[in-house]
């Protein structure tokens, strides 16, 4: 598969350097585009319809910085969105015994 043009990459997170230097890895080294998302009604609002439509067999990878956001609030925001089998989302910054592994 040629990531470059068949995936995309978000990061649901504050605007920092930490993020945005991984958004920078995730382009130079992957090749493919990463964008990130200050405010998860934003993500939601820009990409409703890329997300529920992935008519180009698109792969879509959403980084949720869990530290500074709240997992909860996203998974509520992107509970829709989890039947398409081409969207991925997956925590970043995961605090040590932060109790997310109980749930």
């Amino acid at each position: 598969m040629d990531l470059e043009h068949d995936a995309s990459v978000f990061i649901i997170g504050p605007e920092n350097l930490h993020n945005k230097f991984l958004a920078y890895v995730i382009e130079r080294e992957l090749r493919v585009k990463c964008q990130l998302f200050s405010v998860i009604e934003t993500f939601i609002k820009q990409r409703k319809d890329q997300l529920l439509n992935s008519l180009k067999k698109r792969i879509y990878l959403i980084l949720i910085d869990s530290i500074h956001t709240s997992f909860e609030e996203v998974l509520r925001h992107l509970s829709s969105y989890m039947h398409n089998k081409d969207v991925y989302v997956a925590l970043c910054n995961l605090s040590e015994n932060s109790g997310i592994e109980r749930n």
